[in-house]
């Protein structure tokens, strides 16, 4: 009886971050995170795949029964794009962009597989006084790191 051989490949999921808001965390204080698809024509997934585009002040709103990223693209080029993704979680983004005060950003751009997703965030503003306190714990949490470490290498 002859035996056949089955290979098991495994269909690994390339998680790359292509573009990153890094101010983000300065500016705004995350409450909840989602990750969403993105409905990107022929022009805006080139400009995403070269990196010809930046994420600063791109804000999710409600438009039109979807949500929707407003400015998507460069100066010469840029659209609202629609973002995809389950009903539930529209209905909870929804929820929390009409409390006062509470906003809907793009944290990050990344591929998975062969599409391209968003990770957007649900965010408080800051105000110039909790940015303050934000770095003076940030460089505590730095000390502590380095204390820690040298008396590891003593």
């Amino acid at each position: 009886m002859i035996q056949k051989k089955t290979l098991n490949f495994k269909k690994t999921k390339t998680n790359r971050i292509l573009y990153q808001n890094k101010r983000a965390n300065f500016d705004y204080q995350i409450l909840e995170t989602f990750q969403a698809g993105l409905s990107l024509d022929g022009i805006l997934t080139k400009m995403v795949r070269n990196k010809i585009l930046s994420l600063d002040k791109k804000y999710v709103i409600w438009n039109k029964d979807r949500l929707q990223i407003i400015n998507f693209g460069n100066s010469n080029y840029s659209q609202n794009i629609s973002l995809l993704l389950h009903k539930n979680e529209i209905i909870e983004i929804k929820k929390n962009l009409q409390i006062k005060g509470r906003t809907c950003i793009v944290l990050n751009l990344k591929t998975v597989g062969r599409w391209i997703k968003a990770e957007i965030a649900i965010v408080l503003g800051r105000k110039k006084y909790d940015k303050k306190e934000y770095l003076k714990q940030r460089e505590q949490k730095k000390e502590l790191k380095k204390d820690i470490n040298l008396h590891n290498l003593n």
